[in-house]
């Protein structure tokens, strides 16, 4: 799951990437369509991120017995919560920071679903 995170918000740099090149160098006329059509791969991956942590952490994981205070576990829903925020950011944005900010939140969040070693967690029930 962790890795496939990871390979959204991957698949999101490109694309912002390229859709920053095309924006650039539309003195060509480059076709909106293309344009488009990169915002909305963009847009389906930022909501697969979205659809994970929502249904495979938050619904699947993410137990409340499984933290030994409230505090931590509200501590833990907000990092969920604030992925979810950057996730919807980056679907209509060419910035580059809010890439940059939903990375940095899914690391976070991720520290939860990982080993000590760093390995993704699969087994993992919270």
């Amino acid at each position: 799951m962790v890795t496939e995170l990871y390979a959204h918000v991957q698949a999101i740099r490109e694309l912002m990437e390229k859709t920053n090149v095309i924006s650039a160098t539309d003195n060509l006329g480059y076709p909106n369509q293309i344009h488009k059509n990169m915002m909305d791969l963009k847009s389906n991956h930022a909501s697969k991120i979205i659809m994970i942590v929502a249904e495979s952490c938050l619904c699947d994981r993410f137990k409340q017995e499984s933290f030994v205070d409230t505090r931590n576990y509200v501590i833990g829903f907000q990092l969920h919560q604030e992925v979810m925020e950057a996730a919807k950011k980056t679907k209509n944005s060419v910035d580059l920071n809010d890439l940059i900010e939903l990375d940095d939140v899914l690391r976070g969040m991720c520290t939860m679903y990982t080993r000590n070693d760093g390995s993704d967690d699969e087994d993992m029930e919270d």
